[in-house]
Order: structure tokens, then C-alpha cells, then sequence
């Protein structure tokens, strides 16, 4: 199994049976089963998944092939997949046997293969972290979704779509899109430290000292915390990691 982080699943049943049958899947067929979500909204922050045809339907599970990844589009593109009903949010839950993913590195990311081939043979030997730390640095700083899912072939994985209350909070602007609004659209964390007068559409955020006072913003995200205060307008949040980059690196 392989699932990535900075997630919240607010249907554990249903994300339970949904792993669960893609692993009995995955186990039977010799494929990689992914586990995704239909969006919500057109982001631009996730990969998005083409489905083809349904396979099959197993206990309530519609399983489909897969037909095509594509990692973070832009917005254009994220709105035309989000008004297209067979596109679905990527969110990196999957089953597969490590020996079928290792065959399409060989086949499908042929230079990182190359390193995996030499760091495999040293597992559970004294060589394993010299060898490890002479090749790991050699891979291409790039996701795996860069790296080999976007490159794999339609029908080479199936599908498994699962409504189990994904949100996805690894930025800011994904964090106010996953949690419930108040009537003028405003996520708010720590509601008694933090006053608005004509805010809309906005995540404001207040630590326990202090009070935040927002005025006439829109679409904005104001985060208060002891080591500092970020502000910003929404569509601009993918760019705190530049300023994070150049307040600590």
C-alpha cells in the first residue's frame, strides 16, 4: 500500500473498505489499484486522473481503467477537468506488489531504475547505507507522480473511485476549501480571537494571545501565529514556499 500525507479523511468506513478492496484487487490481478476522490472544485494544487471504461463492480465498488495522469494543471485546464465528470482528484492512495511498480520503473523511468538497481541488492546487508547514501542523491528531485505516473500508459492501472470525505491540507488555500464555511464563505480557526467586519470568502486563522481584526477583505488568507503573521490573497498561497524559502533557507 502507498498513501501520501497532509490528508484528512472524514469517512473512515468508507475509506477503509475502499483500501481494502483495492488491495484484494490489486493482489488478484497483478495491477496497481489507485484509490481516488471526486473533486470538489477545480484545483490546481492536486493531479488529476482521466477513468475509461468500467471494469467491473465489486461490493458496491465501481472499478475503472485508468487512462491518464495528469499532475497540478493550470487553471484553465483544472476547470475544464472539473466540468468533465470522468476526471478525479489524484490522491495517492494505491495497492499494488512492489515487484509489478519496480517493473514499470524499468520500463517507464528507465534512470531512476538504473539506482534502484543498485541500492535493492544491499538490502538487509552492512553495504545497504553506504550504498544508500552514495545513490539516493543521485535520483532527480521530482515526485513520483512526475517521475512515473504521468508517464504510464492508459489501461495500465485501474480505479477505484471513493467518496470518504477527502481534504487535502498541505497548503493553505487546500485547508479552506476542505473545511465547512460560515454564511459569508470564511474559514475560521480560534473564532473567539479573531473579529471581521465585511470579510468574505477568506481563512483567518488567530492564536490564543491576541486578537485578529480583518476589515473589508475578500478571498484572502491571514494566519496569526507567535513566530509570525502571513497574509495574503488566496491565489497566491502556492507562493509561501518561496517566502518560506527565503525567511529560513
Amino acid at each position: 500500500m502507498l498513501w501520501g500525507a497532509d490528508h484528512l479523511v472524514q469517512k473512515p468506513e468508507a475509506f477503509m473498505a475502499a483500501i481494502k478492496q483495492a488491495a484484494e484487487l490489486a493482489h488478484k490481478n497483478e495491477v496497481i489499484v489507485h484509490v481516488d476522490t471526486p473533486p470538489t472544485y477545480p484545483s490546481v494544487h492536486n493531479g488529476w486522473i482521466k477513468i475509461g471504461e468500467q471494469r467491473e463492480a465489486v461490493n458496491g465498488h465501481k472499478v475503472y481503467d485508468f487512462e491518464k495522469q495528469v499532475e497540478k494543471p493550470d487553471e484553465a485546464t483544472a476547470k475544464k477537468f472539473f466540468a468533465d465528470k470522468s476526471y478525479l482528484i489524484h490522491v495517492g492512495y494505491m495497492a499494488f506488489k512492489p515487484s509489478l511498480l519496480l517493473s514499470y520503473y524499468q520500463k517507464y523511468a528507465p534512470v531512476a531504475d538504473k539506482i534502484l538497481q543498485k541500492i535493492a541488492p544491499t538490502i538487509d546487508t552492512p553495504e545497504f547505507i553506504p550504498t544508500l547514501k552514495a545513490e539516493y542523491p543521485k535520483f532527480e528531485k521530482q515526485s513520483v507522480d512526475y517521475g512515473l505516473f504521468e508517464k504510464l500508459p492508459p489501461k495500465s492501472q485501474w480505479e477505484l473511485p471513493a467518496d470518504m470525505g477527502w481534504v487535502d491540507v498541505g497548503t493553505w488555500e487546500l485547508l479552506y476549501q476542505g473545511l465547512p464555511k460560515d454564511k459569508d464563505g470564511n474559514v475560521i480557526i480560534n473564532k473567539s480571537k479573531v473579529n471581521l467586519i465585511d470579510t468574505r470568502n477568506s481563512l483567518i486563522i488567530g492564536k490564543d494571545e491576541g486578537i485578529v481584526g480583518v476589515i473589508g477583505l475578500e478571498g484572502m488568507i491571514v494566519v496569526d501565529t507567535t513566530e509570525g503573521l502571513l497574509v495574503c490573497p488566496m491565489n497566491q498561497a502556492p507562493k509561501v514556499k518561496e517566502l518560506y524559502s527565503k525567511l529560513y533557507e
